[in-house]
């Protein structure tokens, strides 16, 4: 009976450290998934971060440009205007070449003076 006994505990607590050994694998399959998971959702988000500066770089350029664009063409317009203005005693056909001689100028680099008195 002592022996069937000893057999019966032995059996038991062999099956206990197999358990206990399998919770444990479990716990650490489990830690090791949570670390990926975590690695995942910071490459996503550092993703996402990337993608949203390169956006607004994208604005921030294309505003650049606008605004570099836009007083060449604010000049060119006043200066149209002024064109229209001085040549208001001839035909109209001198009138619309003199504006369009003015922005083509302006728009070529010269001053609004430069382009006013060729």
């Amino acid at each position: 009976v002592k022996a069937i006994e000893k057999e019966t505990n032995k059996e038991k607590k062999l099956k206990d450290k197999a358990e206990r050994e399998a919770a444990n694998k479990a716990k650490k399959e489990a830690q090791l998934a949570a670390k990926e998971k975590a690695k995942e959702d910071a490459a996503a988000r550092r993703k996402i971060a990337a993608e949203e500066a390169a956006k607004k770089r994208k604005e921030l350029e294309l505003d650049k440009q606008w605004e570099a664009r836009y007083p060449i063409e604010d000049l060119a317009l006043g200066v149209e205007a002024e064109m229209l203005k001085q040549a208001a005693g001839h035909e109209k056909e001198a009138q619309r070449a003199a504006a369009r001689l003015a922005v083509e100028l302006v728009e070529r680099g010269f001053k609004a003076q430069a382009a006013l008195a060729a």
